[in-house]
């Protein structure tokens, strides 16, 4: 009888099931106008094609993105992430030569979330407001993954563009939310650059792998309504 009631008990148990999301963050290439520090977007360049990208300030620019989460996420189904990545097909490239322009840096920042950020439609990128931290209203658990990279032009290695600094600040929390908002900000600073000088930055790819399952009603209702408090506040 023992053994009929374990055997029972067992076949409740809700069926995890595997997943995986994947999603293309575009490149973009900056290029130099005719004043000093002024920055434009164009495309089809050292193969950095990316749409969707706009401009936020004389050298730094915005990408937004979504992944829907209705087809893995349907049936009170709840997200547990065992692993987030960023994936890069190419370095950084410039045409500048550190030598003659003073040194170059590029920021590159991306955040993916399970509510939108408040400080998407900031003005100024936000390098110093990340997630959990005192200077957002931003929630530590709706960030799945946080993660910058600062480039850095050497006049030892001329040819490259290596990442001399790189931090991350997600939490890599479960979801249960039907979509997952992607960003990513790019700032560059350069001591000396002409019109046409070009700043190339590479196309990303994220991958996300985990199990899907199914939580008690009371945990999956608290992390709804906590998603959507944080979302009332973006």
């Amino acid at each position: 009888m023992e053994e009929e009631r374990a055997v029972i008990l067992m076949a409740k148990q809700p069926e995890e099931k595997a997943f995986r999301l994947v999603k293309e963050l575009s490149g973009i290439v900056l290029t130099h106008g005719e004043s000093p520090g002024l920055w434009d977007i164009t495309y089809g360049t050292l193969g950095f094609d990316g749409p969707g990208w706009v401009k936020v300030s004389s050298g730094s620019a915005l990408w937004r993105g979504t992944i829907d989460l209705q087809g893995v996420t349907a049936g009170e189904r709840t997200l547990f992430f065992a692993s987030n990545l960023l994936q890069r097909p190419l370095p950084y490239a410039t045409s500048l030569d550190p030598q003659l322009s003073g040194g170059l840096e590029i920021r590159d920042q991306i955040v993916v979330s399970d509510v939108p950020l408040e400080r998407a439609t900031s003005t100024t990128v936000p390098w110093s407001q990340t997630a959990g931290f005192n200077d957002t209203e931003d929630d530590f658990s709706q960030v799945k993954l946080g993660q910058g990279f600062i480039v850095a032009s050497n006049a030892n290695v001329p040819q490259s563009l290596p990442i001399i600094d790189s931090y991350s600040f997600g939490s890599g929390d479960p979801t249960a939310t039907s979509k997952l908002y992607l960003y990513r900000w790019v700032e560059v600073t350069v001591g000396l650059a002409g019109p046409g000088e070009i700043v190339g930055i590479p196309a990303l790819r994220y991958v996300a792998t985990g199990l899907s399952t199914e939580e008690p009603d009371m945990i999956w209702m608290n992390r709804l309504r906590k998603s959507f408090e944080n979302y009332q506040r973006a």
